[in-house]
């Protein structure tokens, strides 16, 4: 077996990985939960993420699913919308909470935690 060979099976995984990804996943838990899921249309439950992504290589059909697992899974999460409702706006939380509370509480939390184990 070749490196072109091989270079084929890998894309073929990918491909197949993909597929289980964005289109078995949805159908199954939509079947599950009787709910339209995987689809971004009126009356679906669609929560939205959108990243910061600058791609460092071209972004095309055949590369699409790598820079979603290898690179914009890295990258910084710039919006969120969930049920109708943006909780997060240019990289900020759009909560009515006090962040850095919150967050010196998780610190607290998290030093009781390490304590434990």
């Amino acid at each position: 077996m070749g490196p072109a060979y091989a270079g084929k099976q890998s894309v073929r995984r990918l491909s197949e990985l993909g597929a289980s990804l964005f289109t078995n996943n949805p159908r199954i838990a939509s079947r599950i939960f009787g709910l339209p899921l995987g689809t971004l249309c009126e009356g679906a439950m669609a929560d939205i993420a959108i990243f910061d992504y600058d791609p460092p290589t071209p972004l095309e059909d055949g590369s699409a699913l790598g820079h979603l697992i290898y690179g914009l899974s890295q990258s910084p999460v710039d919006t969120t919308i969930v049920g109708g409702r943006v909780l997060m706006e240019g990289g900020r939380l759009a909560l009515d909470i006090d962040e850095q509370r919150v967050n010196a509480r998780a610190r607290e939390r998290a030093g009781d935690l390490w304590k434990r184990m």
